[in-house]
């Protein structure tokens, strides 16, 4: 099963996958420069962005989708996961309908400053 857009998580991972995109650097500075960037552009708190995407965690922990954890998943390593293999493994994207998908490795960013 892929999350869908029904749940807000979804929307704040794509956000943060995006924003991830444009800025590698915030993949090691989650919690002080993106959650806070995700709630403002979502118009939201932090701690609600937090809690929804750990709930599209959860969901796709329990449904199998991450069997190279063997727990689950900080906000951190999921979202690491998603921005190197990209959101449609795990997300119900335009690019995962329908068709199999070739997963390329992006190298991990250096750290926030």
């Amino acid at each position: 099963m892929l999350i869908t857009s029904n749940y807000k998580g979804y929307h704040y991972i794509m956000t943060a996958y995006e924003l991830t995109r444009k800025k590698p650097e915030l993949l090691n500075c989650i919690t002080t420069k993106l959650y806070p960037m995700i709630a403002k552009k979502h118009n939201t708190s932090t701690q609600s962005v937090e809690r929804a995407i750990r709930t599209v965690i959860a969901l796709c922990f329990e449904d199998g989708m991450m069997p190279f954890f063997r727990g689950v998943p900080t906000v951190a390593q999921f979202i690491g996961v998603i921005w190197s293999v990209g959101p449609s493994r795990f997300l119900l994207t335009q690019e995962s309908e329908g068709k199999d998908q070739v997963y390329s490795r992006r190298p991990f960013p250096a750290s926030c400053k």
